[in-house]
């Protein structure tokens, strides 16, 4: 994974805690451990596919 990649991983963490913050204040909302972790999981997949490492 190239150093481009894990510069957006601080922002994807920001935005999803963001996002369950306003999921639970204002549609009374929350999702599980699982969910969040399932969106890191699926934003490490979609940086390898979409920034392929030059070699």
């Amino acid at each position: 994974m190239s150093r481009r990649n894990w510069g957006l991983i601080p922002a994807h963490i920001w935005w999803t805690i963001w996002k369950e913050r306003n999921c639970g204040c204002f549609e009374n909302k929350s999702s599980t451990i699982w969910k969040i972790k399932l969106s890191g999981v699926l934003l490490f997949f979609w940086c390898i596919k979409s920034y392929p490492e030059d070699t």
